[in-house]
């Protein structure tokens, strides 16, 4: 019967995290059987889910009909920063656990956001064009059709002062950057992602 069944997990959607950069060993170590799916249709859900006490999902969607098709569920791991793919009321009803991943990329999403900066702020694409294309035909050597301006002095609006709100409003500062925040009126965002 259904309580034999020896414990087991299931990751939904392993393709989409880039197994390559993953070591699972303590995640397989944790119950005798896990089954590591690529991908997951939504008509694969209830067979993939069928006996599991454990789901790990990235952005595969578990809503409350699937749920209520997995009655051994007792915890649903997203592996990123949100829940949005969960329904939290129908797992809340049925006991399930809903963990979520905080505190990971941040230096990554912290240069990627100053990269878009620099990008735009300098202009270098346009920059790049005019190495390329402009510069060896003008008369002084130099193109001045794309002006820049320093991030220095700038001002910076940030919504949301959780840690990654917190780590580019720390490199906001260290370009010399006026930092504003924004938070929800009455909130205290500090925990916050």
């Amino acid at each position: 019967a259904m309580n034999d069944t020896p414990l087991r997990g299931v990751f939904l959607d392993v393709a989409t995290l880039h197994p390559q950069d993953l070591d699972l060993s303590a995640l397989r170590a944790t119950l005798p059987r896990w089954d590591m799916h690529d991908h997951s249709s939504v008509a694969d859900g209830p067979r993939h889910l069928e006996d599991a006490v454990i789901a790990v999902t990235n952005k595969f969607v578990i809503d409350a009909a699937l749920m209520a098709r997995a009655p051994r569920l007792k915890l649903i791991c997203v592996a990123a920063t949100g829940t949005n793919n969960v329904d939290l009321g129908a797992a809340a009803e049925r006991g399930i656990v809903v963990s979520n991943v905080t505190g990971y990329a941040t230096p990554s999403v912290v240069e990627h956001v100053f990269g878009m900066i620099l990008t735009l702020q300098r202009r270098l694409a346009e920059q790049q064009y005019a190495a390329h294309s402009l510069w060896a035909h003008q008369r002084d050597f130099s193109v001045l059709d794309y002006p820049t301006a320093e991030l220095h002095g700038k001002t910076l609006g940030i919504v949301g002062h959780g840690e990654l709100g917190r780590a580019v409003a720390a490199v906001g500062s260290a370009f010399g950057m006026q930092v504003l925040i924004a938070q929800r009126p009455g909130g205290d965002d500090r925990d916050g992602r």
